[in-house]
């Protein structure tokens, strides 16, 4: 098929952290996280091919964590986006986030990313259906957060709720961002709440300008997976309000927490999905980690730790989805790995690459 239009999205192993990159069609590009600051030199890597050539139209945060943010004031000195999008980040509510036991301080990170910025960087704080700028023929918009959340977290503080509580509420903050090319639509939760996406779907059907008349359904071809694939943020209401089978998830070499949560694999593969993960299988730290319960997961309960493949023959890596629509209209999605994969016993294709054609015809 010859490409007329095309666009990319890529999502970069950097451990346990997000870091996504999007190529547009006409040249520019968009960054979405930046990983902790520690694999700060792989993203540059990938920012620095790009900004030789097409304009930096954003870098964009989905949350506080330093496993998505901390390496964004780096960005900001090296580069000069045009845009800087973020979730709500006034310091007295940060400070009050950032309580005993945390091992992340968002109010720093903040500030520091105050300091790093250009003064002429355009600055944004994202809400529910707030658009992103992006060339003509790209639809990306935030699905979360409500306006109203800040007000909750403030609530929450002055009732005396414990860190737990308030920490939970945090991840409410997140930004969730729905992207959509030549009909093709992918979802990235960054780190929101189960609780979020009915909120989310919702939007499609407000009574009060409802996101389907503009952008159709809410229905995604693939969806980056919450916290990781972690199982409490991914439960089934997920892919019903988005009627998706296909994920990816971004994981840590190792597995330390157990990430993507053997219960989400299992959810993907009932529905007859994909799952993808920058480095799924490294370590196997989620059969490690999570008893396995042979009757829900008899797809899975044959496997030991001793039959696994070397865990490097699992590991994807990079993961990047190309979405092409040729002169006649037709529209192809891709989805491979930098590395190959093989013999996963969690139904990722042995050959790294995964191809969905996505069955769209111009309209008459």
């Amino acid at each position: 098929m010859e490409a007329v239009e095309q666009l990319s999205l890529h999502l970069l192993d950097v451990g346990k952290g997000d870091a996504i990159v999007i190529d547009f069609p006409d040249g520019s590009f968009g960054l979405v996280d930046t990983g902790p600051s520690s694999r700060g030199e792989g993203v540059t890597e990938w920012l620095d091919q790009r900004a030789q050539r097409g304009k930096f139209r954003f870098a964009a945060i989905t949350h506080w964590d330093t496993d998505h943010a901390a390496g964004m004031p780096g960005i900001l000195r090296r580069y000069k986006p045009i845009r800087f999008y973020h979730p709500a980040d006034e310091l007295p509510l940060l400070e009050k986030l950032a309580s005993s036991g945390d091992s992340t301080n968002p109010a720093a990170l903040a500030e520091e990313i105050r300091r790093a910025r250009d003064k002429d960087t355009i600055e944004a704080c994202l809400f529910a259906r707030d658009r992103l700028d992006t060339p003509e023929g790209v639809d990306l918009i935030a699905l979360s957060p409500d306006s109203h959340v800040k007000d909750e977290l403030y609530e929450a503080i002055r009732c005396g709720a414990s860190w737990h509580q308030v920490r939970k509420l945090r991840n409410r903050l997140s930004v969730a961002l729905w992207l959509r090319f030549a009909g093709v639509k992918l979802l990235l939760t960054g780190e929101v709440e189960a609780i979020q996406y009915k909120r989310m779907s919702d939007l499609f059907r407000a009574k009060n300008e409802p996101l389907h008349e503009r952008y159709g359904s809410p229905q995604a071809s693939w969806i980056k997976l919450s916290h990781h694939g972690a199982e409490g943020n991914n439960p089934p209401s997920l892919f019903q309000y988005f009627a998706t089978q296909n994920v990816i998830a971004s994981a840590s070499a190792g597995g330390a927490n157990g990430h993507p949560h053997p219960v989400v694999l299992h959810l993907v593969a009932s529905r007859g999905g994909q799952a993808m993960c920058t480095r799924l299988g490294q370590g196997c730290g989620h059969i490690q980690r999570h008893q396995l319960d042979p009757n829900p997961m008899s797809w899975i309960a044959n496997v030991s730790l001793k039959q696994l493949p070397n865990p490097q023959q699992r590991c994807y890596g990079d993961v990047s989805v190309k979405i092409v629509r040729d002169a006649a209209g037709s529209t192809t999605c891709q989805v491979r790995g930098s590395r190959t994969q093989a013999n996963c016993p969690y139904g990722g294709p042995s050959d790294g690459e995964a191809k969905l054609i996505v069955t769209l015809r111009p309209r008459p």
